[in-house]
């Protein structure tokens, strides 16, 4: 059951209190509404998703992980605050009396953080990302103010389906369309790939490499084609087809899309190396997956070229890349008609605390752990958790080799690393 509340509703909490009336009214469609019974699970502990809770009536408790309990209830002055709004979460919340909350994606909640207040008027340290370093550095308040603006506009273009996303490269759309077609055989789809002279010498390579273990060298496309199959041909083109999308028309952005693409193609061949050793995942897949899994990152880079300020001030990008990567990403490989296990790892390859229902791996485990992986050795380690201590290793089975058994696996793959980040790269 929903409930429709109104300006008068939002007002009451301190985030909203100052907000502009018309600002408001425009969110307030994009405001989830729930009303639950006595003793459900509102917010788990530890969780990292991006939204934000408000109690609107009844009551909650909060407990910590240390055993610490307290009670919030509606009307009162700590109702008027965010519940729970450290993230990760330090508190599982749930209610104590049947409770109605709202829960407003951050994008929105960013839009009005602070107006009018004391925080707008001091300085606010934001973290970096992760991807492209992890400096901490100090933003103004006028510079908060217009990065709100950005992640706004584009949570809105979003939800009104007219923001200009990242279309499929033409040939892995030609290949896909010539597998469906019965009538088409192997020489039609090495036909096809050939108009691509950077994709044909890349499947020829392939071909040719110890990942597909031919014996005897290949030397046309036809033949790459015929040793690799046509499934892993197309999944292959898609992924070679990608590196074209890393692309900007911004100078000043043109680095940070480089470091996207090295980073993207670490996380490919990290993911590829492990679906081969666990053995029930499909590497092509999973090199498919950890090179798309931050598509959503590219499309945002591209939005900002719109916005100069943006393209200068790289904590202005962070935040809105911090806050829609996920949704962003998702979007474009439904759009793509992407399986949909793809989209899911978009959505939460950055959710290191990620724990589904499921206790069956998928891909975005394998992503998770790629991740962090490609973070040995860099600044981003310092804020990663280790990869011992993340869900998905357990569901991957990795727990099964104790720790040291299976960081040893990935790094006797280095070779194998090397060599698939090598074909992606070239």
């Amino acid at each position: 059951m929903s409930t429709q509340i109104s300006i008068k509703d939002l007002k009451q909490f301190n985030h909203f209190a100052q907000g502009n009336e018309i600002r408001l009214q425009s969110i307030i469609d994009h405001v989830q509404v729930s009303n639950v019974p006595k003793g459900a699970k509102i917010i788990e502990l530890g969780d990292t998703s991006e939204f934000g809770y408000f109690l609107l009536s009844g009551s909650l408790i909060l407990k910590a992980a240390d055993g610490g309990v307290k009670v919030i209830e509606a009307g009162t002055e700590s109702a008027r605050n965010q519940v729970a709004q450290l993230v990760p979460r330090r508190y599982q919340v749930i209610s104590s009396t049947p409770v109605t909350y709202l829960k407003v994606p951050n994008p929105l909640l960013n839009a009005f953080h602070g107006a009018g207040s004391e925080e707008m008027e001091s300085s606010i340290i934001l973290e970096e990302d992760g991807v492209g370093g992890s400096d901490e550095e100090t933003q103004t308040a006028s510079e908060f103010a217009f990065e709100n603006e950005i992640s706004y506009q584009l949570y809105q273009e979003l939800q009104n389906d007219t923001l200009v996303l990242p279309s499929l490269p033409d040939i892995a759309i030609r290949v896909g369309e010539a597998l469906k077609d019965e009538t088409k055989n192997v020489h039609h789809i090495a036909e096809i790939a050939q108009t691509d002279p950077a994709i044909t010498a890349k499947l020829v390579k392939a071909a040719n490499s110890a990942m597909y273990g031919g014996s005897g060298k290949v030397d046309s496309c036809s033949g790459a084609v015929i040793r690799l199959g046509t499934q892993v041909t197309h999944q292959l083109v898609m992924t070679f087809a990608m590196k074209e999308l890393f692309q900007t028309s911004s100078k000043l952005l043109n680095r940070r899309m480089k470091r996207l693409w090295e980073h993207s193609a670490r996380v490919a061949a990290v993911s590829h190396v492990l679906a081969k050793k666990l053995g029930k995942f499909d590497p092509e897949h999973a090199l498919l997956a950890g090179l798309v899994h931050d598509i959503g990152v590219l499309a945002i880079i591209n939005y900002a070229t719109q916005f100069p300020e943006a393209q200068e001030n790289r904590q202005i990008l962070d935040s809105t890349i911090k806050s829609l990567r996920g949704q962003v990403g998702s979007m474009i490989l439904t759009k793509w008609g992407f399986p949909e296990d793809l989209p899911a790892v978009a959505a939460d390859a950055e959710n290191w605390t990620r724990s589904p229902a499921s206790k069956r791996a998928d891909y975005t485990d394998i992503v998770i752990i790629a991740q962090l992986h490609s973070f040995i050795g860099t600044d981003d380690m310092a804020t990663a958790p280790a990869i011992d201590a993340v869900p998905s290793f357990k569901r991957l089975g990795l727990s099964q080799l104790t720790p040291k058994m299976s960081l040893k696996l990935l790094d006797e793959a280095k070779e194998e690393i090397a060599e698939a980040r090598a074909l992606l790269t070239a």
